[in-house]
């Protein structure tokens, strides 16, 4: 082959070279400038609209672990520890007191060996001591708000006594005992007159209410009434901003601990902010616990409270029942 001719094919190999370099360059620039673009996943606060809110319940989602944990989540208006349980490594279980006592004397005294975590339980009344939700422990009723006199004989609450009596409960049911001597444990939210599912158990039961996920049932159950349109009842202030409690079970079947901090900084959230708040986490069934002072929430040799006196100092009441994960 003539000379001039390897020139000219060594400079068009050459300049095909530039060209396939420069081409390799261009794309790895653009490369580079897409994912300088592609904005880093953020938690972002938004209202029922889907709009962003500075206001709004922050919308945070949940990473899946293995191993039970307590978050903090610092909101526009509340600070709230949440404790996430897989329940297939971890059991929840009711424990009912004979007297009124912060949820950390139940460690050494109701709970036989030490629990994982605690979160306080169902409504009770501060001047008798006795409850006013429905209990359950090892299968055998512990406490049954009809037999609680004040309750029964508030004439103020004679027409809705039938809905208080059948307020909704948090339930673990010990199931498929045909299987295995021990069977299997399901967790469930669901209203104090429903059918126990075929094949299972009640294990033990809190009461409470009322239900906020998947639907509101507070008027349902008699937390609040209207008339013509009005509200006229009230009875857990659930659309004042307070601290809260709660009990969440997502689709996996993880149970949550929620518990909503009032501080004099922070004013809590509202029965509806609380639901807003859990759903973003992913859970599909949620149940209102005692709140406002009673709020209170043990994660393994740390202790969260709802409310806090003048001075800063955390307030420990009393309560009548909790709920612990070990």
């Amino acid at each position: 082959m003539p000379q001039d001719k390897r020139r000219i094919n060594v400079r068009q190999l050459g300049k095909l070279l530039c060209l396939l370099s420069a081409g390799a360059i261009g794309l790895g620039l653009i490369g580079m400038m897409l994912w300088r673009r592609i904005p880093e996943p953020r938690a972002v606060a938004q209202n029922s609209s889907g709009q962003d809110s500075e206001d709004a319940v922050i919308a945070v989602p949940v990473t899946r672990q293995l191993a039970a944990r307590v978050t903090s989540y610092d909101l526009p208006r509340a600070t709230v520890q949440v404790a996430l349980f897989p329940t297939d490594v971890i059991t929840i279980s009711v424990a009912v007191s004979d007297a009124l006592q912060p949820i950390d004397a139940f460690v050494a005294g109701e709970i036989s060996s030490t629990p994982t975590s605690i979160i306080n339980g169902g409504f009770f009344d501060p001047q008798n001591g006795k409850t006013t939700s429905h209990l359950t422990v090892g299968g055998e009723v512990v406490g049954d708000p009809a037999d609680n006199e004040r309750l029964v004989g508030n004439p103020d609450l004679q027409q809705y006594l039938p809905q208080i009596l059948n307020r909704s409960e948090f339930r673990a049911y010990r199931c498929d005992l045909e299987a295995s001597a021990r069977g299997s444990l399901r967790y469930d939210v669901t209203l104090h007159d429903a059918a126990v599912p075929d094949g299972c158990e009640i294990e033990c039961a809190v009461g409470a209410g009322p239900q906020l996920l998947p639907d509101d049932t507070s008027e349902l159950e008699a937390f609040t009434a209207y008339e013509n349109g009005e509200l006229v009842r009230d009875a857990i202030g659930s659309m004042n901003p307070n601290a809260r409690s709660a009990i969440g079970i997502d689709a996996d079947g993880a149970v949550y601990f929620i518990m909503v901090e009032k501080t004099a900084e922070l004013p809590g959230l509202t029965l509806a902010e609380v639901s807003e708040f859990a759903a973003s986490l992913g859970v599909v069934k949620l149940l209102n616990l005692d709140g406002g002072s009673s709020s209170s929430l043990r994660f393994a040799d740390q202790t969260f409270y709802g409310r806090f006196d003048p001075n800063g100092s955390p307030i420990e009441r009393p309560v009548k029942s909790v709920i612990f994960a070990q």
